[in-house]
């Protein structure tokens, strides 16, 4: 059965590069892991403001290519989660039934998430939030998570590059939890 791994956090937490890293690690010990990449950022990347995206088109979009992926690998791991777009969906003042939506549909894969927390310097590059907007966004997804009863397991990485890292931290729970044999 596949298990899909689901990185949360705000924006510049670090959740593509720990989602790059884990991929990497996990195929180089034979982990049959495939990576699926943020459908939001390719509208960052063309210069859509994050209140102007269609987070129902994000949502499809990350849904086909776990959809795609489910039954064939062990692993999908996902920086951008299926329920992240009910989340931004109702901060940006969608229809609130999405949200819900978004995490029923979310359900229907077995999930392991994990919210990592931002303790690094932050990049701009490739977001369309200040610092200060990502560290809001950080506890208004706690809040989300909580309200809608979506289990996560806290990631607080170094703040040190050369220190522990979110995909060790991934990785090492995957082990204790049995999954990887």
């Amino acid at each position: 059965m596949t298990t899909v791994i689901n990185l949360l956090g705000a924006p510049g937490a670090g959740k593509t590069i720990a989602a790059m890293d884990l991929c990497s690690m996990l195929r180089k010990d034979y982990v049959h892991a495939e990576l699926i990449s943020e459908a939001a950022k390719d509208h960052i990347y063309d210069g859509t403001e994050s209140s102007e995206i269609d987070q129902l088109a994000i949502f499809a979009e990350q849904y086909k290519r776990v959809k795609r992926l489910n039954g064939k690998v062990k692993f999908i791991i996902s920086d951008s989660p299926l329920f992240l777009s009910g989340f931004y969906a109702q901060k940006y003042g969608y229809h609130s039934g999405f949200s819900k939506y978004s995490i029923q549909v979310a359900n229907e894969f077995k999930n392991l998430n994990f919210l990592i927390h931002r303790q690094h310097r932050y990049d701009p590059n490739g977001r369309s939030q200040t610092e200060e907007e990502s560290n809001a966004i950080h506890v208004e997804l706690k809040d989300y998570m909580y309200l809608h009863n979506v289990d996560y397991i806290p990631v607080i990485a170094s703040a040190d590059a050369r220190g522990v890292t979110g995909c060790d931290i991934v990785y090492a729970t995957l082990k204790r939890e049995g999954l990887l044999t």
